[in-house]
C-alpha cells in the first residue's frame, strides 16, 4: 500500500498542539469574565459557560489537569453564594495548569 498521508494519531497530535496554543487566549477571556462576574451576573454566567467548554474540550484533547481545574472553577462559579476566594483560587489553578500545558507543547 502507498502512503496515505498523516495518520489519525498524527493529525490528533497536531490538533492537540493547536488547542494548547489557544489556551492562553481562552483563559484570558475566561479570567476577564470572572473578573466582571464579581459584580455582573451576566459575566458570571458567561464564565460558567466558558469554564464548562474548557472542561469538555481539554478532556477531549487528553489534558486532564486543565479539564479538572476547569471543573473546579465551574463549580465555584455555580456555588450559592459564590465565594470570591474559591473562584480566584480555582482560576489561578486553571491558569497554572494551562501554562504548564502550553509550555510543554511549545518545547516539543
Amino acid at each position: 500500500m502507498g502512503d496515505n498521508g498523516p495518520s489519525v494519531d498524527d493529525l490528533f497530535a497536531e490538533l492537540r498542539v493547536a488547542y494548547a496554543a489557544s489556551l492562553p487566549a481562552q483563559i484570558d477571556l475566561l479570567a476577564a469574565c470572572v473578573g466582571r462576574g464579581h459584580t455582573d451576573p451576566g459575566a458570571r454566567k458567561e464564565a460558567i459557560v466558558r469554564a464548562h467548554r474548557l472542561l469538555g474540550t481539554a478532556g477531549t484533547y487528553g489534558l486532564p489537569a486543565v479539564s479538572d481545574a476547569a471543573a473546579v472553577l465551574e463549580r465555584a462559579l455555580e456555588a450559592t453564594p459564590p465565594s470570591d476566594a474559591d473562584i480566584d483560587t480555582a482560576l489561578r489553578t486553571l491558569q497554572d495548569a494551562a501554562a504548564r500545558i502550553t509550555a510543554s507543547t511549545t518545547r516539543s
